[in-house]
Protein backbone atom coordinates (compact mmCIF):
# COMPACT_ATOMS: atom_id res chain seq x y z
CA UNK A 1 0.00 0.00 0.00
CA UNK A 2 1.24 3.48 -0.78
CA UNK A 3 0.07 6.72 0.79
CA UNK A 4 1.07 9.90 -1.00
CA UNK A 5 0.83 13.39 0.40
CA UNK A 6 0.31 14.40 4.00
CA UNK A 7 -1.01 11.79 6.39
CA UNK A 8 -2.04 12.69 9.91
CA UNK A 9 -2.96 10.09 12.48
CA UNK A 10 -2.92 9.39 16.16
CA UNK A 11 -1.16 6.79 18.25
CA UNK A 12 -4.49 5.58 19.65
CA UNK A 13 -7.02 4.29 17.15
CA UNK A 14 -9.73 1.63 17.01
CA UNK A 15 -8.62 0.82 13.46
CA UNK A 16 -5.76 -1.69 13.22
CA UNK A 17 -3.55 -2.36 10.21
CA UNK A 18 -2.29 -5.92 10.14
CA UNK A 19 -3.15 -6.61 13.78
CA UNK A 20 -4.92 -9.71 15.09
CA UNK A 21 -7.91 -7.84 16.51
CA UNK A 22 -10.17 -5.13 15.19
CA UNK A 23 -10.71 -4.14 11.58
CA UNK A 24 -7.69 -4.82 9.37
CA UNK A 25 -6.32 -3.80 5.96
CA UNK A 26 -4.39 -6.58 4.23
CA UNK A 27 -2.32 -6.69 1.05
CA UNK A 28 -0.57 -9.47 -0.83
CA UNK A 29 -2.42 -12.78 -0.37
CA UNK A 30 -6.13 -12.91 0.41
CA UNK A 31 -6.50 -13.66 4.15
CA UNK A 32 -8.33 -16.89 5.03
CA UNK A 33 -8.37 -16.84 8.82
CA UNK A 34 -8.99 -14.47 11.74
CA UNK A 35 -11.48 -12.46 9.66
CA UNK A 36 -13.90 -9.83 10.95
CA UNK A 37 -16.73 -8.00 9.20
CA UNK A 38 -15.31 -4.81 7.72
CA UNK A 39 -11.80 -6.14 7.07
CA UNK A 40 -10.35 -4.80 3.80
CA UNK A 41 -8.08 -6.51 1.28
CA UNK A 42 -6.17 -4.77 -1.52
CA UNK A 43 -4.87 -7.27 -4.07
CA UNK A 44 -1.19 -7.27 -5.02
CA UNK A 45 -1.87 -5.83 -8.50
CA UNK A 46 -3.89 -2.96 -6.96
CA UNK A 47 -6.84 -3.72 -9.26
CA UNK A 48 -9.48 -4.51 -6.65
CA UNK A 49 -10.49 -3.74 -3.10
CA UNK A 50 -12.54 -6.32 -1.22
CA UNK A 51 -14.46 -6.08 2.04
CA UNK A 52 -15.19 -9.04 4.31
CA UNK A 53 -18.85 -9.60 5.26
CA UNK A 54 -19.29 -13.35 5.92
CA UNK A 55 -17.21 -13.74 2.75
CA UNK A 56 -15.00 -11.54 0.57
CA UNK A 57 -16.88 -9.13 -1.73
CA UNK A 58 -15.33 -6.95 -4.41
CA UNK A 59 -16.32 -3.39 -3.49
CA UNK A 60 -16.73 -2.47 -7.15
CA UNK A 61 -19.34 -5.22 -7.55
CA UNK A 62 -21.20 -4.55 -4.31
CA UNK A 63 -21.20 -0.75 -4.68
CA UNK A 64 -22.01 -0.12 -8.35
CA UNK A 65 -23.56 3.26 -7.60
CA UNK A 66 -22.39 6.23 -5.57
CA UNK A 67 -24.92 8.08 -3.41
CA UNK A 68 -23.49 10.87 -1.25
CA UNK A 69 -25.67 12.45 1.44
CA UNK A 70 -29.01 11.04 0.20
CA UNK A 71 -28.83 12.48 -3.29
CA UNK A 72 -26.54 15.47 -2.92
CA UNK A 73 -24.36 13.66 -5.47
CA UNK A 74 -25.59 10.49 -7.18
CA UNK A 75 -23.79 8.40 -9.80
CA UNK A 76 -25.90 5.74 -11.54
CA UNK A 77 -23.51 3.30 -13.21
CA UNK A 78 -26.26 1.27 -14.91
CA UNK A 79 -27.55 4.34 -16.80
CA UNK A 80 -24.24 6.24 -16.87
CA UNK A 81 -25.77 9.37 -15.35
CA UNK A 82 -24.68 11.85 -12.68
CA UNK A 83 -27.22 13.81 -10.65
CA UNK A 84 -26.72 16.66 -8.19
CA UNK A 85 -29.59 17.22 -5.76
CA UNK A 86 -31.54 14.20 -7.01
CA UNK A 87 -31.27 10.41 -7.24
CA UNK A 88 -33.03 10.06 -10.59
CA UNK A 89 -32.42 11.48 -14.04
CA UNK A 90 -32.50 10.45 -17.68
CA UNK A 91 -29.83 13.04 -18.55
CA UNK A 92 -26.08 12.38 -18.50
CA UNK A 93 -25.72 15.30 -16.07
CA UNK A 94 -28.69 16.58 -14.09
CA UNK A 95 -28.64 19.42 -11.56
CA UNK A 96 -31.70 19.94 -9.37
CA UNK A 97 -31.32 23.52 -8.13
CA UNK A 98 -29.24 26.54 -9.04
CA UNK A 99 -26.13 26.14 -11.16
CA UNK A 100 -23.23 28.55 -11.48
CA UNK A 101 -20.59 28.15 -14.16
CA UNK A 102 -17.41 30.17 -14.42
CA UNK A 103 -15.80 32.41 -11.85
Amino acid sequence: MAIFGNFKGTTQSDFKIGKSDGTKISTGSLPTSDLSAGDLYIDSSNTSIQVYNSGWENIGLSLPELNVDSGTLYVDSSNDTVSVGSTSSNEKLFVNGSLRLGT
